[in-house]
């Protein structure tokens, strides 16, 4: 190739920094060696462009300007060919007669056009890609079909008509048993280190006010939420696993069939999955989709599919209530959402949007080996994103939520200091007469159906903010922050297994954060769509959970 060329051709492989300090080495050398001829190559564009590059370059030479030299005459006039609009912009700059350049040039392009029935910029990009292979069949003795063939080889079975669907549930499973009994170990040692910090804390403050927001406030709400990164990280390993190996084009393609029940295609799904990590960006990539309708449909369904944030919930829940089944039931959970997002989406395609899919084509890329650094980078960048939110939304949330829940004090953080450690009679008193009490039985009517109490209503309300925020309010509520242990006792002393099981699937369906919301009303650009959005998750979520809640009680789970 370099003798092709005529340059030095180092061997490079960027993402894996091969050959990169060799290439620099080249470029140090040959920018400090004395200048001297280096071999041209041109790329030869056929006889009838190549007469109409003459004579463009012939009016260029006589109307010669600061950026204009006789090696650069030749480059100028295929760009002009190619009517490069940066290049006629600065034409005044160029050329000392530009108004003669710009007007040979437009009659170049004319003359092309009606000789070989094409525009100029599709023929100069069909040569040059012809240069290109006649290059490669020159010098590749090992060309990227072999890794075609192996892709081909592999899509017979993961992309199979019989087989796909299976195997992609399958790999689903797999990610979310691993999401709940791999992150089960760095979890404890993330609640040993919090209850360490809380211990401290005690030991250091004496009882009043603010111990009791450190300990009772921030430690319980941040420190409850924060042990859950490692689950979160192992989901959003997995999520980069299927990017990089090319898997998530596959889930595409797969689900093409799948989502034609709804009059929407394949491409409509990959917002879809990105939802399990998060449903703003998911949001935001329905702007790939060229139909508006199926655009705004996508929208509205893609809350229903559970985003890591609600992950916590489930976790506390399920590890509580079903510690056996826990991975398998979080699976049908995330399974559920998607259930219910191409149901519900039938019923709107057939209520509101009765136009035809549009036609899905879309290339699957070969399979590759994916790189754990960039898997990890990956992996981290997002992770960070919760990080930032414990330590900003849900910190504050902690804090608001502590007020609620301890004024009127009616003199109880004296009695503690007086008395010693707080029992938990009085706590529960104190409790019982706050603010966030009165908030919570003024919604609990509304909810007493699904089995939930004033405090399972007021940690619902809290997950309008950001669903791990429903996690850091029963930790406030029941002031168990130093480990999740103590918060699984606490939630079976106060909620029946059927009450849990219909909290998960409500959690699952009901309004999505305020920060999906604010995604749906910008790519909406409808308040009135958004807020239809949000009162129908909020319907379905309530018919979903009184119905878990029966069943249960129904198979002897116990309620109450």
């Amino acid at each position: 190739l370099a003798r092709l060329l005529g340059i030095p051709v180092v061997r490079t492989v960027g993402n894996r920094g091969i050959g990169v300090r060799e290439l620099i080495g080249e470029v140090v050398t040959i920018a400090g060696e004395p200048p001297k001829p280096v071999p041209r190559f041109r790329i030869p564009y056929g006889e009838e462009l190549e007469q109409e590059i003459r004579v463009l370059e012939e009016a260029i030479r006589k109307s010669p300007g600061a950026g204009c030299t006789p090696e650069t005459a030749r480059w100028l006039s295929i760009k002009l060919i190619e009517n490069d609009p940066y290049l006629r912009g600065r034409a005044g700059q160029i050329f000392s007669d530009p108004e003669t350049v710009v007007r040979q040039a437009d009659v170049c392009r004319s003359r092309i056009e009606e000789t070989l029935r094409d525009d100029p910029e599709t023929i100069v990009a069909d040569r040059r890609y012809g240069v290109v292979k006649g290059l490669l069949f020159e010098v590749l003795r090992r060309s990227s079909a072999d890794r075609r063939q192996v892709s081909d080889m592999i899509d017979k079975i993961l992309t199979n008509r019989w087989l796909g669907i299976p195997i992609l549930v399958g790999l689903l499973w797999t990610m979310f048993q691993a999401t709940f009994v791999l992150g089960a170990y760095p979890k404890r040692w993330i609640e040993s280190g919090i209850g360490i910090v809380a211990g401290l804390i005690g030991s250091v403050f004496p009882e009043g006010p603010l111990k009791s927001l450190l300990v009772d406030g921030v430690i319980s709400g941040v420190g409850g939420v924060l042990s859950f990164l490692p689950n979160i990280l192992i989901l959003f390993f997995f999520i980069s696993l299927f990017e990089d190996t090319g898997y998530m084009a596959r889930v595409a393609f797969i689900m093409d069939r799948v989502m034609h029940t709804l009059g929407l295609h394949g491409k409509s799904f990959i917002p879809m999955i990105m939802g399990f990590g998060c449903n703003v960006p998911a949001i935001m990539a329905t702007r790939t989709l060229e139909n508006e309708s199926d655009r705004i449909l996508t929208v509205l369904i893609n809350p229903l599919v559970s985003c890591s944030a609600r992950l916590p919930v489930y976790i506390i829940l399920a590890g509580a209530f079903f510690p056996e089944q826990a991975g398998n039931l979080i699976f049908c959970i995330y399974l559920t959402g998607l259930v219910l997002a191409v149901m519900v989406g039938q019923l709107f395609r057939r209520l509101f949007f009765k136009s035809e899919a549009a036609p899905f084509v879309m290339e699957l890329p070969p399979y590759r080996l994916p790189l754990l650094r960039n898997v990890l980078r990956h992996m981290w960048n997002k992770g960070a994103i919760f990080i930032r939110k414990v330590g900003g939304t849900i910190l504050a949330a902690s804090v608001i939520l502590w007020v609620l829940c301890s004024f009127p004090s009616r003199g109880t953080f004296h009695d503690a200091g007086q008395a010693g450690a707080m029992t938990d009679s009085k706590r529960s008193e104190r409790l019982e007469l706050s603010y966030a009490a009165a908030l919570g039985r003024s919604i609990e009517p509304v909810v007493r159906p699904l089995g939930f109490d004033w405090r399972a209503a007021l940690a619902l309300v809290s997950g309008v903010a950001a669903k791990e925020i429903v996690v850091s309010t029963f930790g406030v509520l029941y002031k168990t922050g130093r480990e999740n242990e103590a918060l699984k006792v606490a939630l079976r002393r106060h909620m029946s297994p059927s009450a849990a099981l219909a909290f998960m699937f409500f959690t699952l369906i009901y309004i999505p954060c305020i920060g999906t919301l604010g995604a749906m009303v910008r790519e909406l650009g409808s308040i009135r769509w958004t807020a239809f959005g949000a009162a129908y998750s909020l319907i379905l979520a309530w018919g979903v959970a009184f119905v878990v809640y029966r069943f249960g009680l129904w198979i002897g789970l116990g309620g109450g």
